[in-house]
């Protein structure tokens, strides 16, 4: 027979730190658990233990079954995840050059025997992925040089200084209304996966 282990995790709620701390400071009685959540979980089961297959031996298998999975993602969180993701590909670079030049003045490393997890099987089941931003239109200036033709044989002249002495420059203003100058939208994604290696 052997060791079997079960364990279930509740809610699971992974905060970008900066928001979580701006949420805690306009909240007065705490915040919901899920508020401005980058990734929430509702629940994850771990099964890890021997188990008859179709075949007549026993395997040792890992079942990971994730429920009710959300990721909302920003510009922002993106940005800011992908700052993280390159620190941490710095620091294990540091970290595995200095792994490697100790396992060279140690000799051989030593091979663990015995077999591990032989299966693995996962389950994800109800997973929203969710992109949101908005973008709107704002006035701004740019240089505005100025061609002109001269002369019978076609020869052209750009003016970028006006009679004064400033450099010219266009105002790009939009023409609708303030209200419909901000536009805000969401991309949801539905994902089911249930994967066995």
């Amino acid at each position: 027979m052997g060791t079997a282990v079960h364990m279930e995790l509740g809610e699971i709620n992974l905060h970008m730190s900066d928001e979580y701390q701006e949420c805690l400071k306009e909240s007065l009685f705490g915040v919901e658990s899920n508020s401005g959540s980058l990734m929430n979980i509702a629940k994850v089961s771990l099964d890890w233990g021997k188990k008859d297959l179709e075949s007549s031996e026993e395997e040792l298998v890992l079942s990971v079954d994730v429920t009710g999975m959300g990721v909302y993602f920003t510009f922002k969180r993106v940005e800011s995840l992908i700052s993280t993701a390159m620190s941490f590909q710095t620091l294990l670079k540091k970290l595995s050059g200095s792994g490697k030049r100790a396992q060279n003045r140690g000799g051989r490393s030593s091979k663990s025997s015995g077999k591990g997890t032989q299966l693995l099987k996962f389950n994800l089941e109800r997973c929203s992925v969710n992109f949101s931003g908005d973008v709107g239109l704002e006035n701004t200036v740019v240089v505005d040089p100025k061609r002109v033709n001269y002369g019978s044989q076609g020869g052209q002249v750009v003016m970028s200084v006006s009679a004064d002495g400033t450099p010219r420059r266009a105002k790009v203003m939009s023409t609708i209304s303030e209200e419909c100058k901000k536009l805000k939208y969401s991309v949801s994604l539905d994902i089911f996966i249930s994967v066995c290696v």
